[in-house]
């Protein structure tokens, strides 16, 4: 029978274990971005999101990484605008805020209400977890064919998938 395996934990919903030791390496972002700071930060976020000027910007152009780029402009901005010096680890810490500070729920509740790529996403939600039966479903193939997923794990060889959003 296959099984749904492990997988990183990235996406963490805040009640996940993690080790002490693993917390414990953490520390830099959770310094350089408090609770206080990392929730103005997010609010600030949201508002330049929501601008008329980024919305505006965001419907421009569809190059590689355009979109991104203005995304992590309006992330930069609203850090900088609240004291946070190292954009870079900042902006890393804000991407993983969930998982850095994943021991304080309260907080990513907090979280979890004023960013909105973190209010809406659904990734933590899933009915499936580590040891369970694969579900059969329909997929398509890079040139549009359709194919079920039982004809991937039809053979001995072991099958990962990998999702993301490529949107």
């Amino acid at each position: 029978e296959n099984k749904i395996g492990g997988g990183f934990g990235w996406v963490m919903s805040g009640d996940d274990e993690v080790s002490d030791e693993e917390y414990a390496s953490w520390a830099y972002y959770r310094n350089l971005l408090p609770p206080a700071t990392l929730l103005a930060v997010l609010r600030r976020e949201d508002e330049l999101l929501r601008s008329a000027e980024t919305q505006a910007a965001l419907s421009v152009s569809y190059e590689p990484n355009y979109h991104t780029d203005i995304l992590e402009n309006c992330s930069r901005r609203a850090m900088s605008e609240n004291g946070v010096t190292d954009l870079v680890n900042g902006l890393n810490g804000l991407q993983t805020a969930r998982m850095i500070y994943c021991r304080d729920l309260e907080l990513v509740q907090q979280m979890k209400e004023i960013a909105m790529y973190m209010k809406y996403d659904v990734s933590g939600d899933t009915y499936l977890n580590c040891g369970d039966a694969v579900p059969e479903c329909r997929l398509r193939t890079l040139s549009g064919e359709p194919i079920l997923l039982s004809s991937f794990y039809a053979t001995d060889k072991p099958l990962v998938i990998i999702a993301g959003s490529y949107s």
